[in-house]
């Protein structure tokens, strides 16, 4: 690539002008309108101009034809969270999630841990959710007489 010609660095972009401090414009500042009331943009004279696409849709199907989101939108709506089985919850998903976070590390990861660390791992400790719960209750209750 011949890069040594000024001329050519020119056209591909690649020379750089440091600006000029006396030839730097300075914008003037904000001005705060007297009153914050905002029109419309619906209503007022900067209406949003209907792209070609809605303006076909308008042509082709008029307003009176269309048919209403709502009701055709729920119905599928039900439809597709039958399909997904939105119905057949897992009641043991938190043993689940839990067996899949506490796994326990290959040997290979523990080699790892040992050496970026230098200690062995610490184990989480489990939480009873009756005796949190109960724990919780008589907190509340005693903040609240």
């Amino acid at each position: 690539m011949l890069t040594s010609c000024s001329s050519f660095k020119e056209k591909i972009g690649i020379t750089h002008y440091a600006p000029n401090e006396f030839e730097t414009v300075q914008n003037e500042p904000l001005e705060i309108p007297p009153s914050l009331n905002i029109e419309n943009p619906e209503e007022g004279p900067y209406k949003r101009k209907k792209s070609t696409a809605e303006k076909a849709r308008g042509l082709l199907i008029p307003a009176s034809k269309a048919l209403p989101a709502s009701s055709s939108d729920h119905k599928a709506e039900q439809i597709l969270l039958e399909k997904i089985g939105s119905d057949k919850r897992n009641p043991n998903i938190r043993r689940a999630i839990d067996r899949d976070n506490h796994a326990e590390p290959t040997m290979q990861e523990k080699i790892q841990r040992t050496l970026v660390f230098w200690k062995k791992p610490e184990k989480g400790t489990i939480i009873d959710p009756r005796k949190e719960q109960e724990k919780l209750e008589t907190e509340s209750s005693v903040e609240d007489k």
